[in-house]
């Protein structure tokens, strides 16, 4: 009985920290160039009309518990999150930003998936 008591308080113990979990990933699709400055990506909203080479998928991630809603990652950070990673892959810009979202019981994720582009 002491037992099922203790796991019955430390899982949701746990399950606070675990839900407020953080990470970023890239994905690229082809060769990778020098790393570019994020500071001078910038995030195009329409396809571009002058030429450009897609580089590479990012994605910016976050997870936050609904205990802990105010703690979430605000959307311009997760915006920087993408241009970081872009810049490893030696992107100039970024196109075709989608946000999905989805809640399971104790957390909510975010995820945000770009296409990083370099000028012809």
């Amino acid at each position: 009985m002491k037992k099922l008591s203790f796991i019955l308080l430390f899982i949701p113990i746990c399950m606070l920290f675990v839900g407020c979990s953080y990470h970023s990933k890239n994905l690229p699709v082809g060769s990778i160039y020098e790393n570019t400055d994020p500071g001078k990506i910038v995030i195009v909203e329409k396809t571009p009309n002058k030429s450009y080479e897609s580089i590479g998928k990012v994605h910016s991630h976050c997870r936050w518990n609904w205990f802990f809603g105010w703690a979430g990652c605000s959307e311009n950070k997760m915006k920087i999150i993408l241009k970081e990673e872009a810049a490893k892959l030696g992107a100039d810009a970024i196109i075709d930003v989608k946000r999905k979202s989805f809640s399971q019981y104790e957390w909510t994720d975010v995820h945000y998936h770009a296409t990083a582009i370099r000028w012809n």
